[in-house]
């Protein structure tokens, strides 16, 4: 959970460990519309970030976000996640299909951590 100075939860993530060693993130919600905007979600997955470094011990941590999930997409990117463009699977829900992609955050410098 991310809570601001003032202790209002803004924020919710999970790591999930996976096989190949590297977590992925995943959940990763800001629900309260007046809370966006501000930086929050970028620093909530900063702080992500650095838990599941001290957790598992890699640089490397993966997540998957729907292709047209652009603000999310943003956010990640802007803490260093690259987008694969590689369709990872399509998931259908009530006749839709959601093209689902992969994301890969490898701590090269250490900027983020």
């Amino acid at each position: 959970m991310g809570y601001t100075i003032d202790g209002v939860p803004f924020a919710f993530g999970e790591i999930i460990p996976q096989e190949s060693g590297y977590p992925r993130l995943a959940r990763i919600l800001v629900a309260e519309p007046s809370l966006r905007n501000q930086g929050l979600g970028r620093y909530f997955i900063k702080l992500l970030l650095k838990e599941s470094k001290r957790l598992y011990n890699t640089d490397r941590v993966e997540l998957f976000t729907w292709e047209k999930n652009h603000a999310a997409i943003r956010c990640y990117e802007s803490v260093g996640f690259k987008f694969l463009p590689e369709l990872y699977k399509t998931m259908l829900h009530e006749s839709v299909s959601y093209n689902i992609h992969k994301m890969i955050y490898t701590d090269v410098n250490s900027k983020y951590m």
